[in-house]
């Protein structure tokens, strides 16, 4: 079977927790978004040694876990930057993931980037990083979840 990518189940009870499963293709990413008002969990049901989880913690520095198995926990902090790969050719990655807070809206970076005007990333970032984000811009997908063509190139998916 083929996953594009998308969470496949969500359940939400308002105020307290949601619990969602995220079925993770070969060659799948999660793009880096945080969850300000609230921490969540993620426990592995399926997944392979290529799967690889990351966050920035509150202190800076980037946390990187690999080698995620079936049993296996990540806690995410409330409000911290965080992204996954499946690395892996073949197989499947099945993630249920357990929020705790009283809104779980999700907020990408890449969107808030490119909602901020160019007069203001060229005073607050200097001209020419201003423009080398200008030049990085892209349609935003919709999904959270995308597929790395490098990847998929690399195991004969694309």
């Amino acid at each position: 079977f083929e996953w594009e990518g998308s969470s496949s189940f969500y359940q939400v009870v308002p105020g307290l927790m949601a619990i969602a499963l995220y079925n993770i293709a070969p060659c799948g990413v999660v793009l880096p978004f945080t969850v300000p008002y609230a921490g969540s969990m993620l426990y592995a049901t399926e997944c392979n040694a290529q799967m690889e989880f990351g966050y920035v913690a509150a202190n800076g520095s980037t946390i990187i876990i690999t080698g995620f198995k079936p049993g296996n926990t990540l806690q995410i902090p409330k409000g911290a930057l965080h992204w996954g790969i499946n690395k892996s050719c073949t197989r499947a990655v099945s993630i249920i993931r357990f929020f705790n807070g009283p809104d779980i809206s999700f907020i990408r970076p890449d969107i808030q980037i490119d909602s901020i005007p160019e007069s203001i990333l060229n005073v607050s970032m200097g001209e020419e990083l201003a423009r080398k984000i200008s030049e990085l811009k892209k349609p935003n997908p919709e999904d959270p979840i995308v597929r790395c063509q490098k990847c998929m190139g690399m195991c004969g998916l694309a």
